[in-house]
């Protein structure tokens, strides 16, 4: 996981992350990451605000 998360933080240089997360599924002996960026939460904050999800 070391190896891919640095490959992906090399491919995305501009980008600042505010938050990750891990997310354990034990059923499938999986470990999921997730990251965020300020501008993908507001991009995902105006669909919520703006009814794209109802």
């Amino acid at each position: 996981m070391k190896q891919a998360l640095k490959m992906f933080l090399e491919k995305h240089v501009d980008e600042i992350y505010y938050s990750f997360a891990f997310t354990c599924n034990y059923e499938y002996a999986e470990i999921l990451l997730g990251l965020n960026t300020e501008e993908e939460f507001k991009e995902t904050l105006n669909e919520y605000q703006n009814g794209a999800f109802n």
